[in-house]
């Protein structure tokens, strides 16, 4: 009975000592799974370090943007953008202020002012051909590049209108720059002329306005100083180069 007694507690020693590693095994097993994130709640800071901040948000993919990358707000003038001179569509503004100086210095003197009609329209248009003597008149001008083939009766941007012999007192002709030729739906031409000495001073004229009429080669003036007597002038043609 004693002996009985003594070997109880050597026995349950001997099962307990089993016992252990078998649940110790099973819950090593148990935590090789998918186990789930452990909750804010479970996080603990260990003395001396820093909890983990927050992951940051997934970036858009690639070549996407967002509403508020892609949402810009247009303000101001475009870069190295030109303001547009303000009238109807082809409404043009002649001759600049670096024409006037290259083309156009006034001078007066004993004999004839400069420019006359001719120099200044030569300079304007870059045709320099055709000359007799200082300077030919303008229907003279008109006539040897003819020859030239160097004429047309249909204006363009560029070229030189030639007057003919009219009344007014233009015996020799005029001459005017072609500033800009707007071809019209009946046949006729809008122009925009520049022109010298028209009042036999060597003053500039720009931006007058008159319409040409291929058939009966006339111009009828618009605006400017010719507007009230300059009705059907006789138009010999247009030099070009």
């Amino acid at each position: 009975m004693n002996r009985t007694v003594r070997l109880l507690p050597a026995l349950l020693c001997a099962a307990l000592s089993v016992a252990l590693p078998v649940t110790a095994l099973a819950a090593t097993s148990a935590g090789q799974g998918s186990a789930s994130p452990p909750t804010k709640a479970d996080v603990k800071s260990k003395p001396g370090t820093t909890a983990a901040k927050p992951r940051a948000k997934a970036s858009a993919p690639s070549g996407q943007k967002t509403a508020a990358a892609t949402t810009t707000r247009k303000t101001g003038a475009r870069p190295n953008g030109r303001n547009r001179t303000g009238g109807a569509p082809g409404d043009l503004v002649a001759a600049d202020g670096i024409v006037e100086a290259e083309c156009y210095r006034l001078t007066r003197g004993k004999g004839r002012c400069e420019p006359q009609c001719l120099p200044y329209t030569r300079c304007r248009s870059g045709i320099s051909s055709c000359r007799i003597g200082h300077e030919n008149g303008p229907v003279t001008w008109f006539n040897c590049e003819q020859a030239r083939g160097n004429t047309s009766l249909q204006p363009a941007d560029g070229r030189v209108l030639v007057l003919g012999r009219n009344a007014h007192n233009m015996s020799t002709g005029h001459t005017l720059y072609v500033e800009k030729a707007l071809p019209r739906s009946d046949g006729r031409y809008d122009l925009v002329l520049s022109h010298t000495n028209y009042d036999r001073r060597c003053n500039l004229e720009t931006n007058m306005r008159a319409e040409y009429d291929p058939i009966a080669k006339t111009i009828d003036v618009r605006s400017g100083k010719w507007e009230q007597w300059g009705r059907e002038l006789k138009v010999a043609g247009f030099i070009h180069d």
